[in-house]
């Protein structure tokens, strides 16, 4: 056969340099989404630092989970541990469809009818529907132990989000109340120049109140 040996071996040298690619390729965009996210305040401001043009903390903390992920499933001894990897990879990139068909079902059914023509209406719900059919047939294929651990993940992040969430409505209060104390500080003049004012007022009067009852 033309090629025997080292034909093998040159296509084992090219699929080594496509994993590779591909590999540095998905951890830098891993991190990309908690960049956004930082960004918008919903993530710590850590993930918004970057180095390079590279959100590095990011990169960091994703390399960390992943080695810590594929750990815990080597010491469990759990069988297929490659398989278990990518049943969990799907999962997480699929609850983002699904969460985003969703979406657009609400957008589309929430009383904004008249904002779509019927036609692309019809197509815009249709095409919800099946994307979120498909994201929901992948979750359900991805098997308990990836949908396992994967809702764990998310429910780690839930404990972020209420951490930022609590964060924001203290700054939002701060905000407030800086802005509330300069207004108060205002009006003390305005109302202490108005008492002022209105003690001569009652002293002229006294005089004339005085004379009417001698009267």
């Amino acid at each position: 056969m033309f090629g025997g040996g080292w034909g093998g071996t040159l296509i084992a040298l090219a699929a080594v340099v496509s994993i590779v690619g591909a590999l540095n390729g998905w951890t830098l965009m891993s991190a990309q989404a908690p960049y956004a996210a930082a960004r918008d305040g919903l993530f710590p401001a850590a993930f918004a630092t970057r180095r390079r043009g590279v959100p590095t903390f990011g990169v960091l903390v994703g390399v960390l989970l992943a080695s810590l992920l594929t750990v815990v499933n080597y010491t469990s001894g759990a069988s297929g541990l490659f398989e278990i990897l990518v049943l969990i990879t799907t999962f997480s990139a699929t609850v983002p469809y699904l969460l985003a068909s969703g979406a657009q079902l609400y957008f589309l059914l929430s009383g904004r009818r008249e904002e779509v023509r019927t036609g692309r209406f019809v197509r815009d719900v249709a095409l919800a529907l099946a994307g979120f059919g498909f994201s929901f047939w992948l979750v359900a294929g991805a098997g308990y132990a990836a949908v396992y651990q994967g809702v764990l993940f998310l429910f780690a992040g839930v404990l972020v989000y209420v951490w930022m969430a609590a964060r924001r409505a203290s700054r939002a209060e701060g905000v407030d109340a800086a802005e509330a104390t300069p207004a108060v500080t205002a009006a003390g003049p305005a109302v202490t120049a108005a008492g002022r004012e209105a003690t001569p007022a009652v002293t002229a009067a006294g005089p004339a109140a005085t004379a009417d009852s001698v009267i």
